[in-house]
């Protein structure tokens, strides 16, 4: 499928054609959200290397809901609760307006 774009003489224009392979910059790159494979080895990594250093502050002692963000982004709720399913256990103490995050017996 070719894309045909017109300029404002009113002459078209055609976009250069590219194949699939050629991702980069191209109509298909910005409307596939699926990721290489790479991309997705990558963020394995990074969730299994942030999940780490958490679990590594917790055996330090208490941790508070702005220390484990500092170090485990936005979502560290969720890489909490992979170290929940991984068997560690993860003692919540609510606050009013935090919490207080403490490993418990392994």
């Amino acid at each position: 499928m070719s894309f045909v774009a017109f300029r404002s003489a009113g002459a078209p224009y055609k976009a250069p054609q590219r194949r699939v392979g050629d991702v980069e910059g191209s109509l298909q790159a910005r409307l596939d959200f699926t990721p290489s494979a790479s991309e997705l080895a990558h963020a394995i990594r990074g969730r299994e290397s942030k999940a780490q250093a958490i679990l590594e502050e917790l055996r330090r002692g208490p941790a508070s809901t702005s220390t484990l963000a500092r170090i485990g982004g936005v979502r560290f709720g969720a890489r909490i609760c992979e170290l929940r399913q991984r068997g560690f256990k993860i003692v919540t103490e609510g606050r009013a307006d935090y919490a207080i995050y403490r490993l418990g017996g392994e």
